[in-house]
């Protein structure tokens, strides 16, 4: 948010539906903790002086109506950048690093074990629900700066073995034999055993070569049965394959023979393009981000349009908008007008894509935005993970895709680089 930006949302007139954020500070100030984020505050220093001279000037207000409340009023800055003057005179500075490479691994097998888990069951009955098991150990996780950048692996790798185990479970489901389909249903309706599977999924090797070992086990869940009748046993064979896949420079995760493939006949791009749309198509990742250079252009644009079209089932069913961003007049066009009560700018094309009430109408929106340095900050946080929100407005940004063109010798910025999925050359 620019300086005039902020400035025109904290002078915005009061009427009923829209909440002005002086009117929100006021009304929560005399019993409620108030808490004051600048969030990504700006690189530009003078950007960074005139914002939190804003800032400074609304808590003078409030400390000035209710002198009494002071205390509640809390005031944080947050930032990619070295503090201007007056930020660093009044603030601690807390410099933020990257986890220890212990703590990267935990946090790997924990959020790959819920990926794994959540997939695999979210299109089955709660009686057919299965266990999961995630084994990292011998993984060599890869020790990075940005978690952004392991969160992108983990999104990779968790939707390839989401994608194989249904495929393997639908695999075995289809093998069981008469007789055993026989003894599910006698355990069944002796109400002592049922059959319950587990997914095992053992990650090993390095970056450089992932193997993914999954095993579809059947597994028996013992259920309280009478003394005069005997438990069933049902057993299945145990179902395994092993995968391995390849992880680029940009975190990207294939398998790796259809790397190699890709590479030798240069269509590695149309894949990762292809398995973009399909992972936020899915919802496992909202938004997608996907940048490239002013050349080639309109390839890349026809190629994001016809995987699109073919993912959510025809032309009728993608929405998009084109957008150019590249200094502070442009700004309505991300956020509308900021003294406006309505939607506006990109979150009023989001909302027509995610909101409910509109029957999705739309299966994906593309957002094929042109951008310089200025532009990239200016989207920085509708590019972020989740939802987005303002002090009075809030979209969802699942089946949303980002199409960022860079123009001619723009830098790709450090807040872009970690929140893209793929970066085009």
């Amino acid at each position: 948010m620019s300086p005039s930006t902020l400035n025109a949302s904290c002078c915005v007139i009061f009427t009923e539906g829209n909440f002005p954020i002086y009117q929100i500070l006021y009304s929560s100030v005399a019993g409620d903790i108030v808490i004051l984020h600048l969030e990504e505050c700006p690189e530009d220093l003078s950007l960074q002086e005139q914002l939190h001279a804003l800032v400074e000037k609304l808590r003078a207000s409030l400390i000035a109506r209710y002198p009494e409340y002071e205390a509640n009023i809390l005031h944080f800055t947050t930032s990619n950048y070295t503090p201007c003057k007056a930020l660093e005179a009044l603030a601690d500075v807390i410099l933020v690093r990257a986890p220890s490479p212990e703590f990267q691994r935990k946090w790997c097998k924990v959020v790959i074990h819920n990926d794994i888990l959540l997939g695999v069951n979210k299109s089955l009955p709660n009686s057919d629900r299965l266990l999961v098991n995630v084994d990292l150990e011998k993984f060599d996780v890869k020790v990075v700066d940005d978690m952004r950048k392991l969160e992108r692996f983990r999104l990779w790798l968790s939707f390839y073995c989401i994608k194989h185990s249904l495929r393997e479970l639908d695999a075995l489901q289809h093998s069981f034999s008469e007789r055993n389909l026989k003894e599910v249903q006698e355990a069944s309706s002796m109400q002592c055993r049922r059959a319950q599977r587990e997914v095992v999924v053992a990650i090993s090797g390095s970056f450089e070569e992932v193997i993914v070992q999954i095993t579809i086990q059947p597994a028996l869940e013992e259920c309280p049965c009478s003394d005069d009748v005997q438990p069933a046993s049902v057993s299945f064979a145990p179902r395994s394959s092993t995968l391995h896949f390849v992880v680029d420079d940009n975190f990207f995760v294939y398998p790796k023979d259809t790397y190699h493939a890709l590479v030798s006949c240069q269509s590695s791009a149309d894949y990762k393009i292809g398995s973009i749309i399909e992972m936020a198509y899915e919802g496992i990742i909202q938004p997608a981000v996907i940048v490239w250079r002013g050349r080639g252009t309109t390839t890349v644009y026809d190629k994001i349009m016809k995987e699109a079209e073919e993912r959510a089932g025809g032309a009728d069913k993608v929405r998009k908008t084109d957008v150019c961003i590249e200094s502070e007049d442009d700004m309505d066009r991300v956020f509308g007008d900021a003294s406006a009560a309505s939607l506006g700018g990109l979150f009023l094309f989001i909302d027509g894509v995610t909101n409910p009430v509109h029957n999705n109408l739309y299966m994906l929106g593309i957002v094929f935005a042109r951008v310089n340095a200025f532009g990239q900050f200016a989207l920085r946080e509708l590019l972020e993970s989740g939802d987005s929100e303002t002090h009075r407005t809030r979209v969802q940004k699942g089946r949303i895709i980002f199409a960022l063109e860079l123009l001619d010798d723009c830098p790709l910025t450090l807040p872009v680089e970690s929140r893209c999925h793929l970066i085009l050359e």
